[in-house]
């Protein structure tokens, strides 16, 4: 918990913290990482020596799966209650979620891939020199790619 950055960035160009009550843990880097390139058109030919690439088509890409471990931070149980069916209802709205990552400048565009459905009952947390009602928790996105 004491690794969590407040001020992490938006979804869909709300913040985080302020809006969603969302905590990012520390160390979720995925956000700099490079997408894999997929393995281009190439053709072997038994009569001829090594392998022919296709060098007119485009570079595609490989879409990144990403995991943010957040706090879900509330005033109270009925205040976490409604945040946690706030954030279910926005990730699983049709389209895709725009996250922004402020530390790395970087806005990605991704599905949801997993969300908690069963959450333990929010504990009280100590958090910025207040007590929150705040539970643990992991999402994975899957970056959308094209769009």
């Amino acid at each position: 918990m004491f690794g969590t950055e407040a001020s992490f960035g938006t979804l869909d160009g709300q913040d985080f913290m302020t809006f969603w009550g969302l905590g990012v843990e520390k160390g979720n880097d995925q956000f700099r990482q490079f997408n894999q390139p997929k393995a281009g058109y190439e053709y072997g030919y038994g009569n001829e020596d090594g392998v022919q690439f296709d060098l007119t088509a485009a570079v595609k890409k490989e879409a990144r799966t990403f995991v943010l471990d957040v706090w879900l931070l509330a005033n109270s149980v009925t205040d976490f209650n409604t945040k946690m069916q706030n954030l279910d209802n926005k990730l699983f709205s049709p389209g895709f979620r725009t996250i922004y990552c402020k530390h790395y400048n970087v806005t990605v565009k991704c599905k949801i891939k997993s969300f908690p459905r069963n959450v333990e009952a929010p504990e009280n947390v100590p958090f910025l020199g207040t007590t929150f009602y705040g539970v643990q928790f992991s999402m994975e996105f899957i970056e959308c790619m094209g769009v």
